[in-house]
Parts: C-alpha cells; sequence; structure tokens
C-alpha cells in the first residue's frame, strides 16, 4: 500500500503490486459504486453542483486524515473488527506495508453508512469465493478514493468520444466501443488486472489515433510470417478459382453463381491490407491475377479470358489504394466504399471487354451480376468486423 494523496490534509491510499508479485502481503481493493444521490447537497439542489463528486471525495480523504492521527498516516481496522462494528486497538498478525504506518480505529467515522453497509455484506461473500479474505488480522487501509472514475464516456468506433470530437477516452471498465467507458463497482483482485486493462487500452487508443494521423507510408504495419503469407495467397487463389468455375453456371437469363464468390476476394485483400499494409495487398492481388488469367484461359475463350484478367487486377489496385486512405476512420467505411468502387469497376471493365459489341443482354447481365457483387460486399462487412476484432483481442492479450 502507498500514500497517493495530492493535497495537504487528505490522506489517499492507492493498492499495487510488485512486478514479482512476492510481496509479504496480498492486497485487494473493495469498491463501493456510487451515484450522484449519494454527493452532499443532491437533495436540497438536484441536480446538484457537477463537482459535488469531488467535495465527497476530499470529505473523505480529509475525515481519513483526521482518523489517521493528523500526520498523514493511515486509518486502518481488522476486518473482523469491522464486520464486528467495533473500533480496533491493535494490529494483528498482519504488518501493514503502507508508510508512513497505519493507526488502528473505526473506520466508520470515516466512511459513508452505504459504504459501511456495502462491505459489511460484501466481506463474508469475497470470503467464500477466495479463501483467507475475511481472515480476521486482515487490515483494512483507507481510504482509496481515487481507485475509479465515476464518469461514463461514449466512443465511437474511432474510439473518439461520440459527442466531443477530437477527445479519445481511455482506461480501464467497460471497453466495447460504443459502450460507456468508466468501470462499475466491483471489488478488485489483487493482479492489477485493472491497470492492465488500462495499459492494454490505453495502446490501442493512442495506435488508433496514429493511424488515424499519420499516412500509410510511416505506419509501421506487422510484418507476416510465412504461414501468414500462405494463407493469405491460397485464400485470394481459392477465391478466385472457385469464381471462374462458378460463373459458368447461370442461376437465370442474367446471373450466374460466380457472382456470389467475387466479392470474397475483396475480403481477402482488405484483411491483408489493414493488418499487413498495402505492399503486403498488391502482392497478395497479383497472385490472384497469375490464377485469373491461367484458369480463364483453360475455361473460356481468349477475349474473356483478358477482360477477366485485367477487370480482377484494375478492382483489386483500386480497392488497395482507396482502403488505404480511408484506413484511419470508422472501421467499416474503408472496406465498403473500397468494396463498392472496385466491384463498380470490376464489372464495366469485364463486361466492357467480354461482350461490348455483341449480341445478347450483357448489359442487363452486367447490372445484375453489380447489384448481387454490392449486397454480398455488404455482407462481406460483417465477417471483417468480426476478423479485426478477433485480431485486436490478440493483439491487447499480447500487449498484457
Amino acid at each position: 500500500m502507498v500514500a497517493a494523496t495530492s493535497e495537504p490534509g487528505r490522506v489517499v491510499t492507492n493498492g499495487m503490486s510488485q512486478y514479482s508479485r512476492n510481496e509479504r502481503n496480498a492486497n485487494a481493493g473493495i469498491v463501493v459504486g456510487i451515484d450522484p444521490r449519494d454527493f452532499p447537497g443532491w437533495e436540497s439542489n438536484s441536480p446538484g453542483d457537477a463537482l459535488a463528486g469531488i467535495a465527497l471525495q476530499r470529505e473523505l480523504e480529509s475525515n481519513a486524515f483526521v482518523l489517521g492521527g493528523g500526520d498523514y498516516r493511515a486509518p486502518g481496522q481488522l476486518v473482523g473488527d469491522f464486520i464486528a462494528g467495533k473500533p480496533s486497538t491493535e494490529l494483528g498478525s498482519v504488518v501493514p506495508s503502507y508508510k508512513p504506518g497505519v493507526t488502528p480505529t473505526d473506520l466508520h467515522k470515516a466512511l459513508p453508512a452505504y459504504a459501511i453497509e456495502a462491505m459489511r455484506e460484501a466481506f463474508p461473500a469475497f470470503g467464500r469465493k477466495i479463501k483467507g479474505f475475511d481472515t480476521h488480522d486482515a487490515v483494512l487501509t483507507g481510504v482509496e478514493t481515487r481507485t475509479s472514475s465515476p464518469i461514463k464516456i461514449t466512443r465511437g468506433d474511432d474510439f473518439q468520444s461520440l459527442n466531443v470530437r477530437g477527445l479519445y477516452p481511455a482506461g480501464e471498465g467497460e471497453l466495447r466501443r460504443r459502450h460507456p467507458v468508466g468501470r462499475r463497482g466491483r471489488h478488485q483482485g489483487g493482479r492489477g488486472r485493472g491497470a492492465q486493462r488500462a495499459g492494454r487500452d490505453g495502446a490501442r487508443t493512442y495506435r488508433e489515433r496514429l493511424m488515424q494521423t499519420m499516412p500509410s507510408s510511416s505506419i509501421r504495419f506487422e510484418r507476416p510470417a510465412v504461414g501468414h503469407l500462405v494463407v493469405a495467397t491460397l485464400a485470394m487463389a481459392a477465391v478466385v478459382l472457385a469464381s471462374n468455375v462458378l460463373v459458368q453456371f447461370a442461376i437465370n437469363d442474367w446471373l450466374t453463381w460466380g457472382a456470389f464468390t467475387y466479392p470474397v476476394a475483396y475480403l481477402v485483400s482488405d484483411l491483408v491490407n489493414r493488418r499487413f499494409g498495402p505492399g503486403m495487398a498488391r502482392r497478395v492481388a497479383w497472385v490472384g491475377f497469375a490464377v485469373a488469367v491461367g484458369v480463364s484461359l483453360l475455361l473460356a475463350p481468349m477475349r474473356i479470358a483478358a477482360a477477366s484478367g485485367l477487370a480482377f487486377i484494375a478492382s483489386q489496385l483500386l480497392d488497395i489504394g482507396v482502403f488505404d486512405r480511408l484506413r484511419r476512420g470508422l472501421w467499416w467505411r474503408a472496406p465498403l466504399v473500397a468494396t463498392v468502387i472496385a466491384a463498380v469497376l470490376d464489372s464495366v471493365v469485364f463486361w466492357g471487354i467480354a461482350f461490348a459489341g455483341t449480341e445478347g443482354p450483357w448489359l442487363t447481365w452486367a447490372l445484375g451480376d453489380l447489384a448481387v457483387k454490392l449486397a454480398v460486399g455488404v455482407l462481406m462487412l460483417l465477417p471483417f468486423r468480426l476478423l479485426i476484432g478477433r485480431q485486436a483481442a490478440r493483439t491487447s492479450a499480447a500487449m498484457g
């Protein structure tokens, strides 16, 4: 336990663990949730002063200072005595680590009644889950008034506050996007998980901010392993091969099954682009181009093979470039806009080269093909979001 006060005449404690986690005592914090109705003067001045929470914080810290003896020692009480509602006059088998020292006393004089009641109820429950947590000689050292901010700030997919643009809230707690950043009251385990969560989220927020402001040429993308390269190229080749085969099977007079599989190529490209950068995405695209031309030459006339290859590589390179320009924004914007623009170009190039000037309703075929590509491209946002979310979770775990 360490001293953490920032003002004279007040006592604030904070629990921490060394990296080795081999101290003689384990420490944990008991967090009691409060709301604005607990602030001083709430009933007479509803909704109260905006800084009423700070006033409550200072009041508790001043109480602790007086109760500890007025010399920055912290007030302390044995858990057994606290539950029984009687003051502690001496410490037991547990030697507190707090400096400059702990004064045995009655913490009921420093804390609000609702906090006392909640903690009395919680200790036996914690003791049933963590053996020894509510042992009689465990020492309650107070007060830790800065363990968690009562503020909840909702942020969007770009990590910015939804109503204050340019503000990037980060910290522990509810770290799901479009959910409040701010922790609910609960027992804190003695492993520093809250600090780890806060650190990981801070790193993620910082990285996201850099991604939004730096040119892509300055971003240090993850270096792909051989396995990543193999998986990406095989996935692209499989999509192109499947599309070239399925395009031979008509659903009706204006649509083939190939229109449903072809947009998956943009998903592969966007995933590679986001994680490994545009350079890696272009290399994977050229592999797909080689497969597209090779398969088309075996299955179709030269004109259609040329149209297929040119449409594929032109749309892929456009998709990669647009995605790279838009990567610094909402997660869905880059893949959606890039896929839509690339799909339009692909249809124009392919149908224009392959069938322009020929008989048949090729324009109808092209429009039907494009409509399906766009619909499937929108649906591909779901696996895109899922896969980048899993990658972010693995990155956060590795950082922790």
